[in-house]
């Protein structure tokens, strides 16, 4: 069962989630970041959504990513897209420096509340791997 504990013992630094402009070299960069020191662990490692990663950890870091799609489409350094993250990352956190480059759009409540928020909105939930991020072995 998923009980309000549950959420904020796994989210448990009440980080606000923002939206930001930013662009897709900018993305590109903080996914490469993020990518850096698989396949140890670390808080920095990518939770994506909405798009597709494909990356190689066989290559040296910074230079693992083979694709980004956004929806179905290839991800374009130039373009701007619009991201949902928390404020943590939104400042540079967790080696994600390039997207303190880009303000905050809007603030949009707590991740645990949302997430209690969604739950009781959408339960029960059927959660499935939907193969957002793709290692190229």
């Amino acid at each position: 069962p998923v009980t309000v504990r549950v959420i904020n013992t796994v989210f448990p630094f009440a980080n606000i989630v923002v939206t930001q402009k930013v662009t897709g070299q900018a993305l590109l960069d903080v996914l490469e970041g993020g990518l850096g020191l698989y396949p140890e662990t670390s808080g920095g490692f990518p939770q994506v959504g909405g798009m597709t990663v494909t990356f190689d950890p066989a290559k040296d870091a910074g230079g693992r990513i083979t694709e980004v799609l956004i929806g179905e489409e290839p991800l374009d350094p130039e373009a701007e897209y619009l991201l949902a993250t928390n404020d943590f990352l939104a400042a540079g956190g967790d080696n994600y420096a390039a997207l303190a480059e880009f303000p905050v759009d809007m603030y949009m409540g707590t991740m645990d509340e949302l997430i209690v928020n969604y739950l009781k909105e959408h339960s029960p939930v059927s959660p499935e791997v939907e193969g957002r991020l793709v290692v190229v072995e």
